[in-house]
């Protein structure tokens, strides 16, 4: 019971706290023979059979800890002149035998460091002499002890004990011998244990295994040990001992595992085949899984590291990536149908994670593991097996990875879309994404078609509505799609018919999308058209591509999205027809543009509610107007007629005065330079700006309003004269003044301040301009 051995251990801690307080009061006394009786008593406290292994190693700390006291006190006695080879001997005499050794280690120690006898010959002795404590707890924590007290006191390369007091040789037998014994007395603990729960005594002795494979990092930290030393002498005495536990799968499982991790990945590297050749001799219940998986990690480390000379480590004249698939390969056909599918996902998991690490550029390990993977997924398929959701999961790990490192080299890989059909289609599209993602991330061009084809098989789940389609985040559908959407900028070949192609394969794909995703997909597209209509236009080779073909395209994509979103189509049909103005300089086409600006058009008179909306889409169209040479005298003036009276049926009179302001700058362009029409424009303007004076805050449209009759003032149109600038000053000022009068002043803040800057910009051009423009003609006061 859990109470009794908190009750035990209480009782056993009082009795060593006392033995310790009558040892450090005889100490102090100098007497030395009562300090070793009492600290024998102490240590007596550790024969205990009634606390298991856990509470015993509580116990043992605090005995350990009392010890160290006595220790240094032997230490002391050594400097004023008593022998440690007296100490040594009279140690022995203690009663109990347990006592006896935990003291003959401590004055060992003591003795190894005053250099009195060799180390080697103080070392051998105390492990011939702990051989004589067999029970398996009091043993394992008595060798523990002995571990302790002569870590810094080995005769290492370049350490004082070395040379009379022996070599790295005689460490590691030291060590080597205490770990096999302490292994074995560990394998022991299981038949002795309290519990009659196999499950608890295993986890007891588990709790334990870091006093076992302490030695292991004992040797891993010595300075003699080099390459050559551990490959001729340590890693095969490690295998034996090993070996031969070959009836406890704990010993051998935690003993792997400790040479992998101690030891550097160089040595590890050098040696990859004998500890491979190892597993294969370990009982058949070893996880040999999780060797594995440690052991590709730690060299999937080592071969990232940027000290690491990859390509001399890793491409020597011995294959490490064919070890490594050769014993996976066995132990797939060995023990495969025994294992649980994720665990040997796992195991191909870390695999590749291994190959991509060490091999980054060769794309055929890559390839040889999923084909792998999906032959072992086919026959657990063919045996009735479902895929549970962690073994999907490390599906979805082995078709991440090589996007990590291989972005658009994946695509080539024959293995990568049969092992994608094994997910479900959330997976599926995750996966997808990520594709997506690595691909603009890298920026590398989509220079083929073939290239494009493979490509869009991968990425399907973000293309269309697959069968097992499952609704997701409105926000995680609007990021896969605009990362899908940059797609369409990558695709470039300098071959125009291989550059067309790739953007009408990309056209039909997308088609299948839905309105859902033509929305984020088309625009992109479109752009990605506009862009190789330029491209085309300058093009020595044209191919089989004809302009006509490219402009075809235009309507055709933004056709479909009109009804739906009208708002984005009429900013798409502007753009085309902007393209088609730089590129038709001819104006062979310009019928096509002229139905491309009537369908915005339409759109803006029947699909367009909103009066925001409208009023920022006929200035968009008015800009747009301004810039075109494609249309002819008759087309311009229909459009710019339309757009100007589309202007004046804005629903809000303010904006109506704006936009009708903005329309002037359409018969002031390189093509149409009418004065007349724009004074027009400017005194409609005026009009309806007139119609807006019941709220003071539109007193802001004069001001813009004036500063368009000083804009055009500026650049010499005969038609725009000083009187009538000079009227509008003054209606201003009245307005100014009439507002202030009636208490509204905090309404026009904003356009006095307009107006004053207006004012301050012209009276400087009154003193700076050297043009021949008359501003003094400008009066303000």
């Amino acid at each position: 019971m859990e109470e009794d051995q908190d009750k035990y251990l209480d009782e056993h801690i009082q009795l060593v706290k006392q033995e310790a307080f009558f040892m450090k009061r005889a100490l102090e006394n100098f007497n030395l023979k009562d300090a070793l009786r009492h600290s024998a008593n102490m240590i007596g406290e550790l024969r205990t059979s009634l606390l298991s292994p856990r509470y015993y190693f509580d116990l043992y700390m605090q005995v350990f800890d009392e010890l160290r006291v006595l220790e240094q006190h032997f230490f002391e006695e050594q400097r004023k002149g008593r022998r440690m080879k007296d100490l040594y001997e009279s140690v022995q005499h203690a009663g109990n035998i347990l006592p006896r050794l935990y003291l003959l280690v401590t004055v060992g120690s003591v003795y190894i460091k005053t250099h009195e006898a060799p180390a080697k010959d103080i070392l051998h002795d105390l492990i011939e002499m702990v051989k004589g404590v067999q029970h398996p707890t009091r043993g394992l924590f008595l060798r523990y002890y002995l571990s302790k007290m002569t870590k810094d006191k080995l005769p290492d390369l370049n350490s004082e004990y070395e040379g009379e007091g022996g070599d790295v040789n005689d460490a590691i037998n030291f060590i080597v011998q205490n770990l096999s014994e302490m292994n074995r007395l560990w394998i022991r603990l299981q038949h002795t244990s309290s519990h009659g729960d196999k499950q608890k005594r295993e986890a007891e002795r588990n709790q334990l295994r870091v006093t076992v494979g302490e030695n292991i990092v004992r040797l891993s930290n010595l300075e003699g040990v080099n390459l050559e030393v551990y490959q001729e002498n340590v890693l095969p005495r490690l295998i034996e001992i090993i070996i031969k536990s070959n009836k406890d799968v704990m010993s051998q499982q935690y003993l792997m595992d400790c040479i992998i991790q101690a030891f550097p990945d160089e040595y590890h590297l050098n040696n990859l085949e004998t500890l491979l050749e190892t597993t294969t001799r370990l009982q058949a219940n070893v996880d040999i899984k999780s060797i594995f998986i440690n052991l590709m990690d730690r060299l999937a480390e080592y071969a990232s590291s940027p000290d690491t000379e990859i390509e001399e480590e890793f491409n020597r004249e011995f294959d490490i990536f064919g070890m490594f698939k050769n014993n996976i390969d066995k132990i797939m056909a060995e023990q495969g149908q025994s294992f649980e599918l994720k665990k040997l996902l796992e195991l191909q998991v870390a695999f590749l994670r291994f190959s991509l690490k060490c091999y980054p550029t060769n794309l055929k390990y890559v390839n040889t593991i999923l084909e792998s993977v999906v032959g072992l997924l086919e026959e657990r398929e063919n045996a009735g097996t479902q895929f549970d959701q962690d073994s999907l999961k490390q599906i979805e790990k082995l078709l991440s990875y090589p996007l990590e490192t291989l972005s658009l080299a994946i695509l080539p890989m024959t293995q990568y879309p049969k092992l994608l059909n094994y997910l479900p289609f959330i997976m599926r599209k995750r996966v997808s994404n990520r594709i997506i993602q690595g691909v603009v991330k890298s920026r590398k061009k989509l220079d083929s078609l073939e290239v494009v084809e493979q490509l869009f098989k991968f990425i399907s789940p973000l293309l269309k509505e697959e069968k097992d389609y499952v609704e997701g985040e409105d926000y995680e559908f609007e990021d896969e799609q605009q990362s899908l959407a940059s797609v369409c900028h990558l695709v470039y070949n300098e071959d125009c018919t291989e550059y067309f192609s790739m953007l009408k394969f990309m056209y039909k794909q997308f088609s299948k999308g839905g309105v859902r995703r033509i929305k984020f997909t088309y625009p992109s597209m479109l752009i990605a058209v506009i862009r190789f209509g330029r491209f085309f236009s300058v093009a020595e080779e044209k191919g089989d591509v004809t302009i006509q073909m490219i402009f075809k395209m235009y309507p055709e994509i933004t056709s479909q999205l009109g009804p739906h979103y009208p708002e984005l189509t009429l900013n798409l049909y502007l753009e085309c027809i902007l393209s088609m103005n730089e590129i038709d300089t001819e104006r062979e086409y310009q019928e096509t543009a002229y139905d491309l600006a009537t369908e915005a058009f339409m759109l803006f008179q029947d699909e367009l509610s909103d009066s925001e909306t409208k009023f920022a889409a006929i200035r968009l169209i008015v800009a747009t107007l301004c810039r075109l040479t494609v249309f002819d005298e008759d087309n311009i003036d229909t459009l710019t007629a339309n757009a100007a009276q589309y202007s004046a049926k804005l629903l809000k009179k303010p904006d109506q005065a704006l936009a009708v302001t903005s329309c002037s700058h359409m018969f002031d362009t390189e093509s149409i330079q009418e004065g007349k029409r724009v004074l027009e424009c400017l005194k409609k303007a005026l009009k309806i700006s007139n119609n807006c004076m019941a709220s003071p805050k539109n007193l802001i449209l004069f001001v813009h309003i004036l500063n368009r009759y000083l804009f055009y003032y500026a650049k010499g149109i005969s038609s725009i004269k000083s009187d009538e600038i000079n009227l509008l000053i003054d209606l201003i000022k009245d307005h100014i003044s009439s507002i202030e009068n009636e208490g509204n002043g905090e309404m026009i803040e904003s356009a006095k301040q307009y107006f004053e800057l207006t004012k301050a910009d012209v009276e400087y051009r009154k003193e700076n301009s050297e043009s021949e423009i008359d501003y003094s003609a400008i009066v303000f006061e």
